[in-house]
């Protein structure tokens, strides 16, 4: 829910200067640019998290705290939300693994030029029956993604009016000048803009899995020892670090009902690396 203002109570305990935790409320609040988003865990246990934000708040923290709640709700479901991307051809569907710059989307946009339909590029849900759900978010087209940004990018300019185009460039010479970047800002589009023959899979089975870790030469049979525990850890630390994690303050001395939440995530968690496990059972010939 959005709100005109939210008050943190008096009362509420306070664990850094940007977070407090109100104890009776179960109620986490996070403060960003002066203004507040609250992040209720009391019906917890019944699934269900509250976020209440103030009107003009920060959208990009406000997505990433959406995105690490469907990442703990959905555990619940025996969902595994995935750091990865997929792609469906026909009968041919890729699951592509790797940590932040690996590359997931530049091969997912590759194959979407080859016919491939779209599930996602940043984030997709595995279930238990190896089946994989979409999560078609925007794509963040990057200078390194070649001419898929060169596309992007024209077709952004071509899309805003002159006042909005002025406005742009001057950020962006801004941006240059004070963090000395280079001129190629990042794009955020959804892919039909850009290719509006691609199709959207809501959900497939997969057959092929693409690993863009470092250590991808490892040997097939050492898979179930080594990725699912790489991959699960490779998710973590994206939900930690884009949203403060209430992971490292849950643990208050006194809060017996946090110390139970975070008893249900750990075994939830570990619920995650047999779903994982799953994927390579079946696919440990197709894996590369």
């Amino acid at each position: 829910k959005f709100r005109t203002k939210i008050r943190v109570p008096s009362d509420a305990l306070k664990l850094n200067k940007n977070l407090y935790y109100e104890t009776k409320l179960k109620i986490f609040y996070f403060i960003k640019d002066d203004k507040i988003l609250s992040y209720n865990l009391s019906k917890y246990f019944k699934n269900k998290i509250f976020i209440e934000i103030e009107k003009s708040f920060n959208k990009w923290f406000f997505l990433y705290a959406i995105e690490s709640t469907i990442y703990v709700l959905l555990s619940k479901k025996k969902i595994c939300m995935l750091h990865a991307g997929a792609v469906k051809k026909k009968n041919s569907s890729h699951l592509i693994l790797g940590p932040q710059g690996s590359g997931k989307t530049l091969y997912a946009l590759n194959k979407i030029r080859e016919g491939y339909s779209f599930l996602g590029d940043e984030y997709i849900f595995l279930k238990n029956k190896v089946e994989c759900l979409s999560y078609p978010r925007p794509v963040n087209f990057k200078k390194f993604h070649h001419n898929h940004y060169h596309i992007a990018y024209n077709y952004w300019l071509r899309s805003l009016k002159k006042t909005e185009k002025f406005k742009w460039f001057f950020k962006q010479i801004l941006k240059s000048i004070l963090f000395k970047a280079e001129w190629k800002p990042m794009i955020r589009l959804r892919i039909n803009r850009i290719y509006p023959k691609a199709k959207i899979v809501i959900k497939t089975k997969i057959n092929k899995v693409i690993l863009k870790f470092v250590n991808s030469n490892i040997a097939k049979s050492d898979f179930l020892s080594f990725y699912p525990k790489i991959i699960l850890k490779n998710v973590q630390f994206e939900m930690i670090n884009r949203f403060i994690s209430i992971y490292k303050y849950i643990f208050l001395p006194k809060d017996i009902f946090l110390k139970k939440v975070i008893s249900d995530i750990n075994k939830l968690e570990k619920n995650k690396i047999k779903i994982i496990k799953k994927i390579f059972i079946k696919n440990i010939k197709n894996a590369n």
